[in-house]
This record gives structure tokens, sequence and C-alpha cells, in this order.
């Protein structure tokens, strides 16, 4: 009996490492593994604006100051692609007893931007942001009814956040005081181009 049992335990491990081996020398299948990754919409951006014309010496006649109007960070992380455009009005400037006329900010006039300067990261070579061809005037009149389109983007283009400079023109009154003057900026990013 004692036989028996040894021959079955032979066998069974004779078996056992003949299996092993066999399994060694199959092809090894690569184990299946899918990478799914899901991105959510983020959110239309309007962006950081700033105006720059400098300290500007009054000479007692009417006269015009250049400046820079600087718009950092605007764009679409949504991912839709539908396009967008980004309107500015501007108040009257004052100094809280001295107002300039209306009209007196007025941007030059535009052409095509084609990628604005440094789209933010990797953007495609074929994005187009246009601006408004004619000149416009940022502060045209009372309340945000009066806002004027800077920017904007076709569906398909836009997509990711960009930043954007534009010559501006002041129109000094020959009667202005000198003082610091402050005007309210109403900046919006809106669906569609």
């Amino acid at each position: 009996m004692n036989k028996r049992y040894l021959r079955l335990a032979t066998s069974i491990a004779a078996s056992t490492v003949l299996v092993g081996s066999l399994l060694a020398l199959a092809p090894q299948l690569p184990a299946r593994a899918d990478t799914v990754v899901v991105l959510s919409g983020g959110s239309r951006m309007a962006g950081t604006l700033t105006f720059d014309f400098g300290t500007v010496t009054l000479t007692g006649v009417q006269q015009t100051a250049s400046g820079t109007l600087t718009l950092s960070g605007v764009g679409d992380a949504t991912g839709s692609g539908d396009g967008w455009n980004v309107t500015l009005w501007l108040s009257q400037l004052t100094d809280g007893s001295n107002t300039f006329p209306l009209g007196s900010i007025v941007t030059q006039a535009g052409a095509q931007l084609g990628p604005v300067s440094g789209c933010n990261g990797t953007c495609g070579s074929t994005t187009t942001i246009t601006k408004v061809g004619a000149a416009q005037t940022l502060d045209p009149q009372t309340g945000a009814s009066g806002a004027v389109t800077l920017l904007d983007a076709q569906a398909g283009d836009g997509m990711g956040t960009y930043n954007f400079t534009d010559t501006v023109t002041l129109s000094i009154p020959a009667d202005a005081h000198a003082t610091t003057y402050t005007s309210s900026a109403n900046l919006s990013i809106n669906d569609g181009p």
C-alpha cells in the first residue's frame, strides 16, 4: 500500500512539474488595461483688465494721450468650442468732482489677431481671435448697455487662455484738472461669437 501512495505522489509531482514547465513555455498574453479619462468642462474667463496711460503733463490745450489696454487670461475652459465674445463698458473718467466727456477713451482700429499674443500653454495653431475692426469708444454712454465688443472667437476657436494688448487713446480736455481720475469697468465674456 505504501508503494501505491508513493507512486501516486510521484505521478502527481511529476505531472505538476510537467504542467508548470509547459505553462512557462507558453506565450504570455499581455494583461488588458483600459485607460479612461473623463474631462469635465470648466468656465469662460473674462480675464484681468488694466489700462496704462502713464503720467500726462497738462498743456492747457486739448490733447491726446496714447496708452495700453491689457487683458490677461481671457479664454474658454468649457471644452465646448462654441466660441465667445468679450464686451467692455467704462464709466466716464472722474475725480469725484470733475468728469471727462463721454467718448474720451477709444481703441485703435483693429485687425485679425490670429493667435492672440501667447496662448497660455499649448493651443491649436489654427486658433483665431478677432479684434472688432473699427475704432471703438469704450465710454460711449451712461450704463452698461453701451458695452462694446472687443474680441470674439468663432465656434471651434478660442479654446484655452490668451493675453491681449491694444493701443487706446485718451482725449484730455483743455480744462482738465491736475488730479487722479478713475473709471469703473464692466468686462464680461459671453457665449457665442
